[in-house]
């Protein structure tokens, strides 16, 4: 009869096991009394005669009855982290209205990948009239600044590929583009003549992010307004948004810039190259395991509140329903 992996497993078990701990990884290591780790050992394996933690080369002690409980006493930790998140949302944890649990299928649709070593910036945009906040991409030429408060105007021509007709209208504010047509700077370079503070170019593709670059490499020099790309869905729920206002309404935007923005919100620890992190549809970024946890009592984004959906999303399209809002999570690419 054939032997199975887990049966070999099995017939090793009869060792003694005994645990080693790692003070710098506050990490339980269990070992094997002849110098194998156990089979059963979920967590890093050391040799015994080694005595080193093989992560980070420290020496190893033996574990007491506190270090063997660190991992309890650090999910402690962790929940009040969440709990003061909510808090400082006006919600009380110990109440049932603090538990709004986001779907399964909401979660396994996430963007999970290792953090890179990209741009630290991070470019907020809210906008009167619309819930949540959307991440904007900086184009790499030209500032990158913060407008605390500006009127948007679309352009027209859309493209931006021929003189503007409404330029007299664009004096210190935002001007909206399409991509497409033209290069990325001739829309700068013709806002900025009609004296604008800033550009938002929608993106028509469903690359994300995606970072606007100078194509000919001669056209950026002279550009002195800040240019930044809002992607494809977001960017016609906005424009969606603008229409239904009309055409006499004023559509107020605040672009915060956040340069060093690496921290996980959650744990309040910075997000290193090679760690492993979830991307919310907003483009909020966070530990992985940070934010699957949060996720598992709020249904939103602990930066800007955008929502995926929930357990009750019945519920959920009612509320929205009702109260006639804008939602960015609507739009999310």
């Amino acid at each position: 009869m054939a032997t199975a992996y887990d049966d070999m497993a099995c017939t090793r078990a009869t060792h003694r096991v005994s645990e080693l701990y790692c003070k710098d990884c506050q990490t339980t290591v269990r070992v094997l009394s002849d110098g194998l780790h156990s089979p059963h050992a979920h967590l890093q394996p050391v040799l015994v005669d080694d005595r080193r933690c093989s992560a980070c080369g420290a020496d190893l002690q033996p574990a007491t009855q506190s270090t063997s409980n660190a991992t309890s006493d650090a999910s402690t930790d962790f929940s009040s982290l969440m709990n003061r998140l909510l808090e400082a949302w006006g919600i009380d944890p110990t109440t049932d209205t603090a538990t709004h649990p986001a779907s399964d299928e909401a979660v396994a649709k996430l963007n999970t990948f290792v953090a890179g070593q990209s741009t630290t910036t991070e470019v907020g945009m809210v906008v009167d009239g619309i819930k949540g906040e959307v991440i904007l991409i900086p184009a790499n030429f030209g500032p990158c600044e913060s407008i605390p408060s500006s009127v948007l105007v679309v352009a027209n021509p859309l493209h931006g590929d021929a003189p503007l007709a409404n330029a007299s209208s664009m004096r210190e504010k935002i001007v909206l583009f399409e991509r497409g047509v033209c290069t990325f700077a001739s829309k700068v370079k013709r806002a900025q003549d009609a004296g604008a503070s800033a550009i938002l170019v929608i993106q028509t593709f469903d690359v994300w992010p995606y970072t606007m670059t100078d194509s000919t490499g001669k056209e950026a020099s002279d550009l002195t307004i800040p240019a930044f790309m809002i992607s494809a869905k977001q960017g016609h729920g906005l424009m969606q948004f603008v229409q239904a206002r009309g055409a006499d309404a004023t559509t107020m935007i605040h672009i915060d810039v956040r340069k060093n923005a690496r921290e996980c919100v959650i744990c309040q620890v910075d997000v290193d190259v090679g760690a492993d992190v979830v991307q919310m549809p907003c483009q909020h970024v966070f530990h992985t395991d940070c934010i699957k946890e949060w996720l598992k009592i709020r249904n939103s984004c602990p930066i800007c509140r955008v929502e995926i959906a929930s357990k009750n999303p019945t519920a959920q399209q009612l509320d929205s329903a009702r109260r006639g809002d804008f939602l960015w999570s609507e739009w999310m690419s």
